[in-house]
């Protein structure tokens, strides 16, 4: 872990590793390499090219815990279905049952660029207002139902010109087995006006020498991204309360990380301590384990231990 901060700023964040098609194809694309595949704009179908046969690397990297943030094209390609200039497009990976829709031409046709007002309000992302982000030729996002997903999908920032668009889903987010997506159509990471974002560009509008200059920092919703989705930080388990039942066995409550699952341990000495359990999670923090066999020790002490 390093830290990616607003060129003034620092936030607890994250060390950037660059992995290649040919790294995914072998193998490399792992929990013990890498919390975060991020693919970002370019070309959908390079993607698709590129990693062909190795969709289910990545399917599995998100299954054992690992997140995926895809920005524009990277977006694209999660897509089970994308509709490009008004033809439909299937894609392997399908992480995404939605559709990415674009180009949004009253933006800017496509293969034009300009910033636009994206509205970012969400629980867990935070509410963070009206950001200008960089528009490049994305689109939009539809929403499935959590069936057909299989888990609910968040829109976590919206679209907040007047035109077409308005309303419509810039950014997603949802659980992938024991992992997490994040989708974004828009650019977060450049900054127009600026060199911190490490994009080397001419900063000018579309064939002109009128310069673009962002007033806001997008690189705020990078940060809750990655900070407070992608990679949160894991609070520390503790214990909440217990209770001896009237069949004689104890029922023990705690709070900690959602998807992590934890082991409880029992001991009447200090010394020796066995294994009571692991608890189970309510999908919201909290956590419960009720004994499998009552005990008749005169005292009892428990304690937790993380994966």
């Amino acid at each position: 872990m390093g830290q990616l901060g607003d060129g003034r700023n620092a936030f607890q964040l994250h060390l950037p590793l660059a992995i290649r098609f040919a790294d995914i194809q072998t193998g490399r694309l792992t929990r013990t390499n890498f919390q975060v595949v991020t693919l970002p704009g370019g070309y959908a179908y390079g993607y698709k090219t590129g990693l062909a046969g190795a969709e289910s690397k990545i399917r599995d990297f998100l299954n054992s815990g690992g997140s995926y943030y895809g920005i524009c094209a990277g977006s694209f390609y999660a897509a089970s279905t994308i509709q490009w200039e008004g033809r439909r497009y299937d894609y392997p990976l399908a992480i995404f049952q939605g559709q990415d829709i674009g180009a949004i031409s009253d933006l800017a046709p496509w293969p034009s660029y300009v910033l636009t007002p994206i509205r970012v309000q969400d629980p867990v992302l935070g509410d963070l207002g009206v950001i200008q982000e960089m528009y490049y030729g994305g689109g939009y996002h539809t929403i499935p139902t959590a069936a057909a997903q299989g888990s609910p999908v968040f829109t976590s920032a919206t679209f907040a010109y007047g035109g077409v668009a308005a309303g419509q889903p810039d950014v997603v987010r949802y659980q992938y087995g024991a992992g997490r997506v994040l989708l974004v159509t828009t650019h977060p990471e450049a900054r127009a006006g600026s060199d911190a974002d490490w994009l080397f560009w001419d900063n000018f509008a579309n064939d002109s020498a009128t310069p673009v200059v962002n007033p806001d920092n997008p690189w705020r919703f990078v940060s809750a991204a990655f900070n407070r989705w992608l990679v949160p930080s894991r609070p520390a388990p503790s214990i909440e309360s217990m209770v001896r039942r009237p069949d004689g066995r104890v029922q023990l409550r705690h709070l900690g990380a959602p998807d992590l699952n934890y082991t409880v341990e029992s001991s009447t000495n200090f010394l020796n301590w066995l294994p009571a359990g692991v608890t189970r999670d309510h999908d919201d923090g909290s956590f419960e384990l009720i004994e499998s066999n009552a005990s008749t020790a005169p005292a009892k002490f428990f304690r937790l231990r993380e994966p």
